[in-house]
């Protein structure tokens, strides 16, 4: 919220609602922490002279470090294995403490208004939804940011009308238990509660697979969801509305800088989330931590020693969002903490055929973030085969962990017909079904499904999967409003409370997050085409020579001839073209008529290659918006059945595809940086500025698939296989502020029940997608 410069005189750092005048004191990254005495001890600083100390002694940004807005030093490289080394800019250098008090006094003014905006967020909070939810709660991970919304909650409410919950993910560093520790000594007068699953880590890494930047299993199953199922125990009510104050930050990632400060329903349906210093810079956090001294100087927040040993963030010991940075620390100052993580992905790299120096550079380069498949999980023989003979459908359910039948009550009611035989009536039709039974598995036949609704199809995929992968996670549990769904010992479906919403079904794809994380999603057969483009990718000039000419462009054109056939595939891939021929569809007419000036065009054509082309099919629905990835780690990402160098050239036509038109920085799909030619990173952050006419048009083409138009919002936010959540990155409350618009504009087009805690979406069957596209 505020510019950040050096204070030459304490050492330390000063607020300001300007830049600085001279350029040299400002801080070039706010995201900045202070360097304590414990980190220099950690990497070997022998250079300087410094003595223990309780207050920091100089300031880090991003591996710089400064002393009295002087760059000092830099560090350099460092993994699990190896410790970063040092490069100093200054020899010789005596540190002293910084002077914290003097710093927090000349911050006072700012950071007192900073924390009273704080506070009255938090109290209006409260107030207006007060009555309205069962329990509120602040989330407590230890870390800085936890410390000061705790801080700021206990400020601005009564010590009883909050309790604290620790996240107990059975992965955290000593250091945070040591803090949760600390924090319940400083506030004696709060009630703090722990959340833990009842299945350690080093288990769950077992069942599911190590988490992976595709697989973020790890943050539903051991923190929200243990923490959603204590405050339902605590309040007793099944059907919770709890309100959570967190320490979300915009500046922690490119995920994050999309959150709004209230989400309704962001992450679990029961929740709200109020995050009080969404927009402040980590330097604003350690400001606020020093100024909240008591009166002999001291700090009166706990710190996490994680900080105090170089730690830019604390969280779960091995992360697949870490950096090499924090791997290092945790490396060697918290080495038995990380140890059972790390012999885990030792065994599951060994499973992929790495030994040696190849599995030790597996881990320390960070190649096991991208896992995509579930090759080398070893999953227990689970798995679901699926078999369609004309328009009946077959699930084959190996090794099944829990009963196919009492799943299957999701979908509707049940009722016999003999054994093993039955019927199933659901608000999409009467589902006739038969089950075999065998040592090791279970068929069930399904009569006609194929012919059925869409969603039908899915509810029974995903039932099969529940069957066959279930280890009773109890993450499908927090999504049932009615407590209709118990997970404790086995699956159990109470169909008086059951109102079959099939949120349990939908939250994830497959219905389960074990299913989801452990099935081989990636086949070579299913990528078929993915090297179609020649490593070319469509241009914004190319587009705009085409349409100028779109019957003269064939014979003469400014492409070379391996350009030109990549084109006439974008093209193809675009529905630009009819198949097998030169002639427009009325898809390339609208396209035509918008011009390829148009940001709507662009994210119509994204639609488009999104149910085309197997590259961006791939990449829009499986590669997660929030995060940057590199070259390596997308490859990595991409499969385990083609050759590197096929899908190294796919890869370079997507990144030359979203470089080269304003699908990559305009509408967020992919910013590519690089160094001269070579690709640092893709980054993924999707973007504010899509038009609302491509949400309703990505809404049409995604009901004209399914052949069904009225839809939950949770089904728009939580599918993967199109729509304009999944394709744009569109969080939950951003989707229903742009379908409100689009309703109260266009409502011969859509209409909206959003009100009374009604969440649905009626889109108009006679109207078609194309024409979406014609709307002046």
């Amino acid at each position: 919220m505020y510019h950040v410069s050096w204070d030459i005189d304490t050492n330390g750092i000063l607020l300001s609602g300007t830049r600085p005048e001279d350029e040299r004191l400002a801080v070039r990254d706010s995201e900045m922490r202070p360097v304590f005495h414990e980190e220099l001890d950690l990497l070997g600083v022998d250079h300087w002279i410094y003595a223990p100390s309780e207050a920091p002694l100089l300031w880090a940004v991003g591996r710089d470090y400064y002393c009295r807005g002087e760059l000092v030093a830099r560090a350099k490289g460092g993994s699990f294995y190896e410790k970063p080394t040092i490069e100093y800019v200054v020899e010789g250098l005596e540190l002293k403490p910084i002077e914290v008090a003097e710093m927090s006094r000349r911050n006072a003014a700012l950071l007192d208004g900073l924390a009273q905006r704080a506070i009255e967020f938090i109290r209006r909070e409260y107030e207006q939804r007060q009555g309205k939810v069962d329990v509120i709660s602040v989330a407590f991970s230890g870390g800085k940011d936890s410390v000061a919304v705790l801080d700021l909650v206990q400020r601005a409410l009564p010590p009883d009308a909050f309790m604290v919950v620790f996240g107990d993910t059975t992965m955290e560093l000593s250091a945070t238990y040591e803090a949760v520790e600390a924090a319940k000594r400083h506030w004696p007068q709060l009630t703090f509660l722990t959340a833990r699953s009842h299945l350690p880590a080093v288990e769950t890494w077992k069942l599911f697979g190590p988490p992976s930047r595709m697989h973020r299993w790890c943050c539903s199953v051991h923190k929200s969801v243990p923490s959603l199922l204590l405050l339902r125990e605590v309040a007793g009510t099944p059907s919770l509305q709890a309100l959570v104050f967190d320490g979300i930050r915009w500046a922690e990632s490119q995920r994050r800088s999309t959150y709004d400060a209230t989400t309704v329903g962001g992450k679990h349906l029961i929740q709200v989330n109020a995050s009080p210093i969404i927009a402040w810079s980590s330097a604003e956090v350690y400001a606020y931590t020093f100024s909240r001294a008591d009166a002999d100087g001291g700090h009166s927040l706990p710190v996490n020693t994680g900080y105090r040993h170089g730690l830019a963030r604390v969280g779960c010991a091995v992360c697949p969002f870490a950096s090499s940075w924090g791997e290092a620390i945790t490396g060697h100052a918290y080495a038995g903490c990380i140890a059972p993580l790390l012999e885990e992905l030792d065994r599951y790299g060994a499973r992929d055929s790495r030994s040696g120096e190849g599995l030790r550079d597996y881990v320390a380069s960070g190649q096991w973030k991208m896992r995509s498949g579930g090759r080398s999980v070893g999953g227990g023989g689970n798995h679901v085969d699926l078999a369609e003979r004309s328009a009946d459908m077959s699930f084959v359910i190996r090794n099944p962990q829990e009963s196919w039948a009492e799943w299957a009550k999701t979908v509707g009611e049940p009722s016999l017909t003999g054994p093993g035989a039955g019927t199933i009536q659901s608000d999409l039709g009467h589902h006739p079904f038969s089950i075999s039974t065998q040592p090791h598995s279970v068929e069930v036949h399904l009569p006609g499904l194929a012919r059925e609704d869409k969603n039908a199809v899915r509810y029974f995929k995903a039932v099969a999967h529940k069957a066959a992968y279930c280890v009773r996670c109890r993450a499908c549990e927090v999504e049932c409003p009615t407590g209709a769904l118990s997970v404790n010992g086995r699956v159990e479906i109470d169909l008086v409370k059951c109102v079959h919403c099939h949120n349990c079904l939908t939250f994830v794809d497959k219905g389960c997050w074990r299913a989801k994380s452990i099935t081989v999603s990636v086949k070579g057969a299913g990528m078929k085409g993915i090297n179609a483009y020649q490593t070319f990718g469509m241009s914004k000039g190319w587009l705009d020579e085409y349409l100028g000419n779109p019957n003269g462009w064939w014979k003469q054109n400014s492409l070379g001839p391996r350009q030109f056939e990549a084109m006439k595939v974008w093209l193809d891939h675009a529905g630009v073209l009819d198949r097998g021929s030169t002639d427009l569809t009325a898809f390339g007419d609208r396209i035509r008529s918008l011009g390829s000036g148009s940001l709507l065009s662009w994210a119509a054509i994204w639609v488009q290659l999104a149910r085309r082309s197997v590259l961006v099919r791939w990449y829009a629905t499986q590669v997660p918006f929030g995060s940057a990835y590199s070259k390596d780690e997308l490859i990595g990402a991409l499969g385990e059945e083609l050759s590197p160098r096929t899908l190294s050239n796919a890869l370079v036509s997507l990144f030359r595809l979203l470089e080269d038109t304003p699908l990559g920085v305009d509408l967020g799909l992919g910013v590519v940086t690089r160094t001269g030619r070579a690709i640092d990173r893709l980054t993924k952050a999707g973007s504010h500025s899509v038009p609302p006419l491509a949400v309703l048009y990505a809404l049409y083409e995604y009901a004209e698939n399914l052949d069904k138009f009225a839809f939950s919002i949770s089904e728009i936010v939580e599918t993967k296989e199109g729509g304009p959540a999944c394709l744009f990155g569109l969080a939950r409350d951003e989707l229903i502020g742009t379908l409100r618009g689009l309703s109260s504009q266009h409502s011969q087009l859509i209409k909206t029940e959003l009100a009374r805690g009604l969440e649905n979406v009626f889109l108009e069957p006679t109207y078609g997608s194309d024409s979406i596209l014609g709307i002046t």
